[in-house]
C-alpha cells in the first residue's frame, strides 16, 4: 500500500522531483525489486541539479516516506556528481541545517574518488575568496574537509611535509568541529629532512674504489664532502585554531595581518621555527606561533 502523502502549507515539488516520487512510490507498490529502484536514482542523481537533488532527498522522505531511497539518491549523487556540482549540493544541504545529508553526499563522493581527485575535491570544499567573513560558511567549509578527510582514508594523506610532525601544543586536548567530528591537527615546527633511500646505490665491483675515494687536494689530504641541501618545501592549506598574528619578514614586529579561525590561509615556507604564509589577499608575513595547526 502506498505511503499516504503529507497535506498542508509546504511548498510544491518541482516538476521532476514530483515525477521521481511518483515514480518509487510506483515501483514501491508494484513490489519491483532493489535493482529497478537502483537504476531510477541513478539516473535520478545524473539528470537533476544540486537544488533539485537536495529537494527530492527531502521529499521522498517525508512526502514518499522513503527514507533509504532518499540515502540512496544522497549516496549516488555523491558518487557520480563533478566537483564543482558537489560543493554546491553540500552547501545546499548545509544551509538548510541538513548537516547529516551533507555528510552523507561528500562521504560517498570520497569513497569512489582517486587521490588526486580527492584532493581537488578538498581544494573546491575550502571557503572560497570573499566569503571568509561568514562564519558559518567558514565551519560549513571545516566540517566539509574533514568529512572527505576521514572518508578517504590511506588514499588521502596530507600533502607531503619533509620531516615527521609533532603532536599538538602542550595542554591542547583533540579539536573538534561543529557536530563532534574531530580535527586533524598540524603540529609545531616541522624540521626538513632529505627524501628518498636512507643508503646510497652499491656501484659495480669494478668501480667501488672510484666510487668511494673521497676527493683529494693539491697536497694529497683528504677533502671534506659537502652535505646535501635541505629538502624542497612542499605549501600546503592551514587553519588557525585561534587569532593569531602574522608579522612582516624584516623582524621588525610590524603585524602584516592577523589570521582569524575558520578561515584557510597558505603555508609557503619555512623561515627557521616560523611558517611563511600568505592571507586570501595576497598578504605575506611570518607565523611564530604553529603549535595546534588544522592542516587541509
Amino acid at each position: 500500500m502506498p505511503v499516504p502523502r503529507t497535506t498542508g502549507a509546504a511548498a510544491p515539488l518541482s516538476a521532476p522531483v514530483r515525477e521521481l516520487v511518483a515514480l518509487l512510490e510506483t515501483l514501491h507498490t508494484a513490489g519491483a525489486g532493489r535493482d529497478s529502484r537502483l537504476l531510477v536514482l541513478v539516473k535520478a542523481a545524473q539528470s537533476l541539479t544540486p537544488p533539485q537533488l537536495a529537494e527530492a532527498a527531502a521529499a521522498l522522505r517525508t512526502v514518499g516516506g522513503h527514507p533509504a531511497q532518499a540515502n540512496g539518491l544522497l549516496r549516488e549523487a555523491g558518487r557520480r556528481l563533478a566537483t564543482q556540482e558537489l560543493v554546491r549540493l553540500s552547501g545546499r544541504l548545509r544551509g538548510e541545517g541538513r548537516h547529516d545529508d551533507a555528510d552523507l553526499v561528500l562521504e560517498s563522493a570520497a569513497k569512489h574518488r582517486g587521490a588526486a581527485e580527492l584532493h581537488e575535491l578538498l581544494d573546491a570544499l575550502r571557503t572560497p575568496a570573499g566569503q571568509q567573513g561568514a562564519s558559518a560558511r567558514s565551519a560549513h567549509s571545516l566540517r566539509d574537509v574533514q568529512v572527505v578527510r576521514d572518508a578517504g582514508g590511506p588514499r588521502l594523506t596530507a600533502r607531503p611535509l619533509w620531516g615527521q610532525p609533532l603532536g599538538p601544543a602542550a595542554g591542547q586536548g583533540p579539536r573538534s568541529l561543529p557536530g563532534g567530528r574531530a580535527l586533524a591537527t598540524e603540529p609545531g615546527p616541522v624540521y626538513p629532512q632529505p627524501p628518498g633511500p636512507t643508503t646510497a646505490p652499491q656501484p659495480e665491483p669494478a668501480a667501488r674504489g672510484a666510487a668511494y675515494a673521497a676527493p683529494s687536494r693539491s697536497d694529497g689530504t683528504a677533502s671534506p664532502t659537502t652535505p646535501p641541501g635541505p629538502a624542497p618545501f612542499t605549501p600546503y592549506w592551514f587553519a588557525v585554531p585561534a587569532p593569531r598574528q602574522l608579522v612582516a619578514e624584516d623582524f621588525t614586529s610590524r603585524v602584516v595581518a592577523e589570521l582569524r579561525p575558520g578561515v584557510w590561509y597558505r603555508a609557503v615556507g619555512r623561515y627557521g621555527l616560523a611558517l611563511v604564509a600568505t592571507t586570501e589577499d595576497g598578504r605575506r608575513g611570518l607565523l611564530w606561533d604553529t603549535g595546534g595547526l588544522y592542516i587541509g
